[in-house]
């Protein structure tokens, strides 16, 4: 918990907000988020979630190159490729739409 002003706020995991009522996300602040007022700031849930997706989707970059990389050399490639295009597909689906409001 965390004591703001004589308010008490309970910590959050990512799993849990993920796991959250919509309509309870929109009241979350995250500590990262700056804010010009002491006022607790309503947090817009789809961006946040939004930068969580966009956060997972560039953290596998590095296997597609790795794996470019790998095949250019005539290697065997170190990550099951087509598991790994359907998970980066799965993200950018979700991603397209948020961006649309859906």
């Amino acid at each position: 918990m965390k004591e703001i002003k004589g308010f008490k706020f309970p910590t959050i995991t990512e799993e849990e907000l993920e796991n959250l009522p919509e309509e309870l996300k929109k009241f979350i602040k995250f500590p990262n988020e700056k804010s010009t007022t002491h006022k607790t700031t309503v947090v817009n849930s789809s961006n946040r979630q939004l930068n969580i997706l966009k956060n997972r989707l560039s953290s596998t970059d590095y296997k597609i190159i790795k794996c470019y990389e790998y095949s250019l050399n005539g290697l065997d490639i170190p990550y099951d490729i087509v598991a790994l295009h359907q998970e980066r597909e799965e993200l950018r689906n979700q991603i397209r739409k948020l961006e649309k409001g859906e």
